[in-house]
This record gives structure tokens, sequence and C-alpha cells, in this order.
């Protein structure tokens, strides 16, 4: 996970890279997506905002596309359902566990089979990064199939003074 520009509390660009140690069948309409989760803190120390800074609510979409590389390490784009555009939504943080914030998340839909072994990358847009310098936090992938967790990663991130 990297962000275009790393200064505190500016609107940027991530890119998320993955690649899966096990393979996941063409998505069916009902679950199959994935989820890249963003920490939002504490009641008392906020890291990424509960919108993600976007001001959008939860199943309004946000920009995102494949942004695949070629030089090495190589980076593929997402395969996607026939006819169809990745689309990402965001899910807001709606509620605390104690002291700690439910993170914010995109989810991305659209995407067909994912092969073991490949490296895919994608970029996620319009999401601003946290307010304060983050000397280190984790930000969390889920991925999906028909509505079942498959595997799960963590990412660390910084940002800026």
């Amino acid at each position: 996970m990297t962000s275009a520009l790393r200064n505190i509390g500016k609107e940027s660009i991530f890119f998320v890279t993955f690649q899966t140690n096990v393979a996941l069948t063409a998505q069916a309409d009902a679950g199959g997506a994935i989820y890249i989760d963003f920490p939002t803190g504490t009641t008392s120390s906020a890291i990424f905002a509960t919108d993600l800074g976007t001001s959008k609510s939860t199943g309004d979409e946000i920009p995102c596309k494949n942004a695949p590389i070629a030089t090495a390490p190589a980076m593929t784009a997402l395969p996607l359902k026939a006819g169809k555009q990745l689309k990402c939504f965001l899910i807001e943080s709606k509620y605390t566990e104690g002291t700690v914030r439910q993170p914010a998340s995109i989810k991305i839909v659209n995407f067909d089979t994912l092969a073991t072994d490949v490296r895919y990358r994608i970029a996620i847009a319009q999401i601003k990064n946290p307010a304060a310098a983050v000397t280190d936090c984790m930000i969390g992938i889920r991925l999906y199939e028909n509505a079942v967790q498959k595997h799960y990663d963590q990412f660390h991130f910084f940002v800026d003074a």
C-alpha cells in the first residue's frame, strides 16, 4: 500500500498491491468482493477520518481503476467480469468497540477469477491522508468469494509530518 502524497491531511491516490495465496473463482453477484480497511483510530486519537475524508456516505462510489505496471516487478490489472467496470464503494466507520473505532473500508467489486502468485495493483482516489503524522498503522485487505472470507493481510503505512 502506497500513497501518491504522504503529506498530512492531503487528498491522495492510494495504490494497493496484493498477491493472494489462494485462487478466488469468479465472484458471484452475491458476496464476492475485496475490502481495504483503513484504521480510524481510537475515540481519543484519530487516524483516518471515518469517511476517509471524502465527505461521502456508505454506498457512495469512490473513484478507482486498475493500475498495472509492466516493468519488474510486474503488477497486473484485476481481471474484470464480462461487460463490467471495476467499482469501489465507501463503507464508513460507524461504531466503536470499547475505545477502538471500526475501520472505514473501500469495497471493490466486478472482478473475475483471481489466480494465485499474481501481483495485482489498483488505484483508489480521493482519500485524505490522516490529519496528523502517523509513524505506523496497519491497513488491512480482505478477499471474499461468495460472501466467504478467503484471504486476509495487512500493510504498514505512515504519513509524513
